[in-house]
């Protein structure tokens, strides 16, 4: 049966990735706010830049790897012929336009991250992917500068808040192991003692993390948090020693809901911790149907 044309751009967009998106600018935003949440409509902007600015960079990194995949991967929508490369550019191009606006609405330190992320989308497709620690740090990055997208609407001035600063550092390396293990993703060989990295990133970030917290019942649902998110990743990489790189990958990705929600906890958000929570099992039904690397 031939895939509708949703499911195509599903597949482009990486739909079970999309859920772990909002959640980033939306940890920004309560980490550098106070008790009571200022200016909503400027948190939906960031929110709706990320998303636009994430999508925009899975479709300029299809573009550049058409021939890898044509090779390597000739089943997915743009080596098949099911989407084609124009269609593919003029949507990435409008998706970083629409981001570039949605900052504007926000304010200058909005519109510099932005940019600064559009720039680190651009070299790792186009400059970084390959080169060893440089690349996936440069994938980190993106993300780290997406949940600051969130920090950016809170203040719209120089401002860096600790628990803010962390958590984009702490996001930054734990999505440059992820991507440092994805590079394998092709290999015939099965991962071995590398699916452990995020968990020792993690144990030694939160602990990091843990030093800004200013409230104990924060600190507490915080580390009941990423105690289950280790157990559940632990258990599943115990459960299959030798998972194979895909797999691995969409799990650890899914995970970032729960990291997320662990630095919800951490500002004292139980509302939105648990709303990026129950977004985890949806993000892994999704899973089961499209690919999340």
């Amino acid at each position: 049966m031939t895939p509708s044309r949703l499911a195509i751009w599903l597949q482009l967009f990486r739909a079970p990735n999309l859920f772990t998106v909002p959640g980033d600018p939306l940890a920004g935003f309560l980490l550098a706010t106070s008790r009571s949440l200022p200016n909503h409509t400027h948190l939906v902007a960031v929110v709706v830049a990320s998303l636009c600015f994430y999508s925009a960079g899975l479709l300029s990194n299809d573009l550049a790897d058409i021939e890898v995949d044509r090779r390597e991967r000739p089943e997915r929508p743009l080596p098949s012929g099911r989407a084609t490369p124009r269609t593919v550019l003029i949507v990435s191009i409008v998706l970083l336009t629409l981001g570039i606006i949605a900052c504007g609405l926000v304010g200058r330190a909005a519109c510099f991250t932005g940019a600064g992320l559009i720039a680190s989308i651009a070299s790792y497709n186009l400059i970084s992917k390959n080169i060893p620690i440089i690349g996936p740090l440069n994938m980190g990055l993106c993300r780290g500068l997406s949940l600051w997208l969130g920090v950016t609407a809170a203040h719209d001035r120089a401002f860096f808040p600790q628990p803010a600063l962390v958590a984009a550092v702490l996001l930054t390396l734990y999505i440059a192991t992820v991507t440092f293990i994805a590079h394998r993703e092709m290999d015939p060989q099965r991962i071995g003692a590398q699916r452990w990295m995020p968990v020792i990133l993690l144990l030694s970030g939160s602990f990091v993390f843990l030093q800004t917290a200013s409230h104990e019942k924060m600190a507490v649902a915080f580390i009941l948090i990423i105690a289950v998110m280790l157990a559940i990743a632990g258990a599943r990489q115990l459960a299959l020693p030798h998972a194979s790189v895909p797999r691995t990958i969409g799990l650890w990705i899914s995970l970032l809901l729960l990291l997320q929600a662990a630095f919800a906890a951490g500002a004292g958000r139980m509302q939105a911790s648990a709303l990026l929570l129950a977004l985890w099992p949806v993000s892994r039904i999704v899973g089961r149907r499209f690919y999340a690397s």
